[in-house]
């Protein structure tokens, strides 16, 4: 996965972009990178023209004094696919990263054209635990920021990404790559959606895929995703909330049974 860098709404992000065919785009979630879809990558590539950006705020891309709301990214992400010439485009997002993608799909229709969602959260409201509100408190959140570039601290927080086994430490440290503004800001936009209202919107197929051991997000919420109209909805077992590094193999086949084997094409235009 060797990183590009894009210009976007002049923000300067980083950008896995590699693969020819119709266009897949795959948006990481809170405290990740594109780095957290490496273990389905390889599935992904030979069939699709895979763009997987760091979002602004996160990994090594640009960390402005920007919004950070799931709007706000679902509007930047519309224009990072007009600017790679690879709208309409299907969309895998996990975690935070499907809230995004739901909110584009709903914001910006004509730029999707299948949408997948990996434990996503639709409605804050029971979506975001006790436990991520009390951090997101203005005092408390101040005071917890510093500890975010411990170790300890972070497989606090982390502990429950995960199931079968503790996150990687290079996965572990993506967490302290984000600032005080995307970090808050972020969980204070998760902790207020609510994209119920809209789910009628989607025309497009949609897919809703939970795990069976997620102590992150309630399975309540892949439920309301299903909601959308014709939307498929899977399990995967054995996994906690982040199954693109617990169960790759599996996901990666729903995935691809759900996104079809990709029109082959040229290649695209910056090669």
């Amino acid at each position: 996965m060797d990183p590009m860098s894009v210009l976007v709404q002049g923000i300067e992000a980083v950008c896995v972009e590699q693969g020819a065919g119709d266009p897949l785009l795959l948006v990481h979630g809170w405290g990740a990178a594109a780095s957290h879809w490496r273990r389905v990558w390889g599935r992904l590539v030979p069939r699709y023209r895979c763009l997987a950006p760091d979002l602004p705020g996160w990994g090594l891309s640009e960390k402005p004094d920007v919004p950070y709301t799931m709007e706000w990214y679902a509007d930047w992400l519309a224009d990072l696919l007009e600017a790679r010439g690879a709208s309409p485009a299907m969309v895998v997002g996990h975690s935070m990263g499907a809230t995004i993608a739901l909110a584009l799909a709903q914001r910006h229709p004509t730029r999707v054209s299948r949408l997948a969602l990996l434990n996503p959260i639709v409605r804050g409201e029971d979506g975001v635990k006790a436990e991520t509100r009390l951090l997101t408190k203005p005092v408390i959140r101040m005071l917890a920021f510093p500890f975010t570039r411990a170790r300890w601290f972070l497989r606090y927080i982390a502990r429950n990404f995960t199931e079968g086994r503790a996150m990687e430490e290079g996965d572990l440290l993506l967490i302290a790559r984000g600032t005080y503004a995307s970090m808050t800001r972020t969980l204070d936009s998760l902790k207020r959606i609510d994209l119920t209202p809209a789910l009628d919107s989607i025309r497009c197929p949609a897919l809703v895929v939970g795990t069976d051991a997620d102590r992150e997000v309630p399975p309540a919420q892949s439920d309301l995703a299903a909601r959308i109209p014709g939307a498929r909805r899977e399990t995967i077992q054995g996994s906690g909330h982040i199954p693109i590094l617990e169960q790759p193999e599996r996901t990666a086949a729903i995935l691809t049974d759900f996104l079809g084997p990709g029109a082959r094409q040229a290649r695209p235009p910056q090669w």
